[in-house]
């Protein structure tokens, strides 16, 4: 029986070239997947400590009078007018001296981490990460809030800081753009699997009560700053 060799060795050589293929695909596609996936998760970082601020900001300059006046009078603490006020100029500054602290890190953290994820992403998806990247004010949003969070600070610790005068976070969100980070999210987790789409589009429509976590934190710091004032009282 005489066997054709050179017919084997072809149908060998195609195979490994398959295989090879293969492997090439399967490898590019792990790391395409990786890299888009690790961008997504700095993109959700983001839109997490933006909420959050906005969030804050709101409460502070909708509910921090009301709170500290209910914590004050749990404890028989009954203020005039212009005691009050002089409380709540003094309560500011420690609130934002909280969140910047709060924030500080987070920031720097994805800052660095969205860039270098882009970078990645560049060499296994370039469109999408020219489409990211495009997005000027995408990548300055970290360094945007950065500068909101110390400028807030430097302002309420000025003593010619008003309380009255709180103008939340109007001014910084006409500038940063939630919707804008969201539909960047959405580009990416449209890159991602089916679980990562679904997971990503819950997130984002619960982010609202995700964020009910401040009142419990901002009433903890009122209480605080309350008992403070109380034991001045005595």
């Amino acid at each position: 029986m005489h066997v054709d060799l050179t017919g084997l060795s072809a149908l060998g050589g195609a195979g490994s070239a398959f295989i090879a293929a293969i492997s090439y695909w399967w490898k590019t596609a792990h790391e395409r997947r990786r890299a888009t996936r690790t961008a997504l998760f700095y993109l959700l970082e983001l839109h997490h400590v933006l909420s959050r601020v906005r969030s804050a900001s709101s409460w502070l300059k909708s509910n921090l009078g009301p709170s500290l006046k209910g914590s004050l009078h749990s404890r028989g603490i009954e203020l005039n007018e212009e005691e009050f006020a002089a409380s709540l100029s003094e309560a500011i500054p420690a609130f934002e001296q909280f969140g910047r602290l709060q924030i500080e890190n987070s920031v720097a953290g994805i800052s660095e981490g969205l860039s270098r994820s882009l970078v990645d992403l560049a060499k296994e998806d370039p469109l999408l990460a020219f489409r990211l990247r495009g997005r000027d004010q995408l990548l300055l949003m970290p360094q945007q809030l950065n500068d909101f969070v110390s400028r807030r600070a430097a302002e309420a610790s000025a003593p010619s800081s008003d309380s009255s005068n709180w103008s939340g976070p109007e001014e910084f969100f006409s500038n940063v753009s939630l919707e804008e980070l969201e539909n960047a999210i959405r580009a990416t987790a449209s890159r991602c699997d089916l679980s990562t789409r679904i997971r990503t589009r819950a997130l984002l429509r619960s982010a609202a009560e995700q964020l009910g976590g401040i009142d419990a934190v901002a009433k903890r710091v009122t209480d605080e700053f309350a008992a403070s004032v109380a034991a001045k009282k005595v």
